[in-house]
């Protein structure tokens, strides 16, 4: 709980054991020594600029634990208004949640790894699928190009089923293709 100063007025009991701080550590101003460096000026900009709007803020900071390390944090406040309407401080929770953030970035990871995987196995589908059809074309230009070498006593019969034969096998490779 914050009063109108800023300054904090009391903590709950979870805060000073997960801190490892006294009550008359956190008060005030104190609460700041747990915040993380890397974060601390961010920090007070969001808790000072949602003060003078009168606004509720939602932050993420790292704050050092009882044993040293340091934890992420949602911390969350709501202003708190008198019934004549005036201000009164904020009240606020925080919550730990770097399990969740580190289960966010190995989801994360193992989403990439999966999208990786996944182009790995369209790329050789697609190599695969390159490969048959280009065989059977060249077999198809093949057949094609005997029919350049047909006896002249050829009947024109034999001939017309044989393009048709070799049409409906270029037909077949082009659905495929398209």
């Amino acid at each position: 709980i914050a009063g109108p100063d800023k300054r904090c007025t009391d903590v709950n009991r979870p805060w000073l054991d997960f801190t490892g701080q006294s009550i008359a550590a956190v008060l005030g101003t104190g609460w700041t020594n747990s915040v993380h460096p890397g974060d601390l000026s961010r920090c007070l900009e969001t808790y000072h600029n949602a003060f003078d709007r009168r606004e509720a803020f939602r932050m993420e900071y790292r704050l050092r634990r009882h044993d040293g390390e340091y934890r992420w944090i949602l911390d969350t406040g709501a202003p708190r208004f008198l019934e004549d309407g005036s201000f009164e401080g904020y009240i606020g929770s925080a919550i730990d949640v770097t399990d969740l953030k580190l289960a966010r970035l190995a989801l994360s990871s193992l989403s990439q790894r999966l999208m990786q995987a996944h182009e790995h196995e369209r790329a050789w589908v697609a190599r695969e699928l390159q490969d048959d059809l280009c065989q059977r074309m060249i077999v198809l230009t093949t057949q094609l190009h005997c029919l350049t070498e047909v006896p002249v006593g050829a009947r024109e019969e034999e001939m017309r089923g044989r393009v048709e034969e070799l049409s409906g096998q270029f037909t077949a490779i082009a659905s495929e293709i398209f």
